[in-house]
């Protein structure tokens, strides 16, 4: 479990799992999680792949057909070595788990009135929750979500260099070059190279600093992306405008300060540093960062999604 909670959901009545399932949604946004749901009817020619281990819940009635009852798919997930904690329920659910021998660690079984499913179902997806919100999960899904931003970030100043007209291209080239001006740690072999290419090669100041991997800094790339957003500010959203504007500086503050105090503790340890503060790893800094990342990467999307009609 990252920022999303995955989930299979099993039930070939589609109008209860609807309303059912918008229950688990709107009970994920309250611990800032994304709800990913995969929806089966469980008809008897539906394929339901139970290898691996790609969910963090299977939600299953018990009864689904006359072919294949709740026996035959415990039956699959024993026989796949499925880890998934499971909940079953059923309308009658007192003679399904009479007829289940023998049972299964992680398996859980509720009826379906609402008044003990729901309440069953949300213990079992805090339960879940709960389970994963230590300093290793969370430095593992706060470093994948911000490289997968950084580099994302790099594409789009690649596709926003590729669509500007010629004095845009000019602009950046200067804001470029004064950047490198102030980059003692870029190296001046490195320096040589990239004034080498853009010279014999006519390659762009621009295109050349973002190539080399270690010419430029993260940072240096935010601050490059606002230059490019002042550029393109009628394209953005009015009421998100101030956030674009201020990107480089929301996202240095929201999640680059995290990311580099996560990196810089070992296990054992309880809590982080950022800014001089001492943080608590607790549900309150998972349910922080699951909030931030889910957040830029809806911003992120958003640019890209202005870059390509450009």
């Amino acid at each position: 479990m990252n920022c999303e909670f995955k989930i299979l959901w099993v039930e070939d009545d589609l109008h209860w799992f609807k309303g059912q399932s918008r229950n688990v949604k709107s009970f994920l946004e309250k611990h800032c999680l994304s709800a990913d749901i995969t929806y089966k009817n469980g008809s008897p020619e539906e394929v339901i792949d139970y290898s691996g281990n790609f969910y963090d819940l299977i939600i299953m009635d018990y009864g689904l057909s006359d072919v294949k009852t709740g026996s035959d798919i415990i039956k699959d997930i024993r026989d796949n070595n499925v880890l998934t904690d499971v909940l079953f329920y059923s309308s009658q659910i007192d003679v399904a788990i009479s007829s289940l021998s023998p049972r299964l660690d992680g398996i859980y079984y509720s009826s379906r009135k609402n008044e003990e499913f729901r309440p069953k179902l949300e213990a079992l997806i805090k339960k879940i929750i709960k389970r994963s919100e230590d300093l290793i999960h969370l430095r593992g899904f706060v470093l994948d979500y911000s490289s997968d931003f950084e580099i994302r970030i790099r594409i789009l100043l690649n596709d926003i260099w590729r669509k500007v007209d010629d004095d845009k291209k000019q602009y950046l080239e200067k804001k470029v070059f004064k950047l490198l001006e102030g980059i003692i740690q870029c190296g001046e072999r490195n320096k040589r190279k990239i004034e080498k290419r853009v010279e014999d090669e006519g390659i762009p100041l621009f295109k050349s600093a973002l190539e080399y991997d270690h010419m430029l800094s993260h940072s240096d790339r935010l601050y490059l992306l606002n230059k490019c957003i002042e550029l393109l500010n009628d394209k953005f959203d009015p009421k998100a405008r101030n956030e674009y504007e201020n990107f480089k500086s929301y996202y240095e503050n929201d999640i680059s300060c995290y990311r580099n105090a996560l990196g810089h503790r070992k296990t054992e340890e309880s809590s982080i540093l950022v800014k001089g503060q001492v943080i608590p790893i607790d549900e309150n800094l998972h349910q922080l960062m699951r909030k931030n990342l889910l957040h830029y990467n809806k911003l992120i999307y958003d640019m890209e999604e202005i870059v390509k009609k450009l």
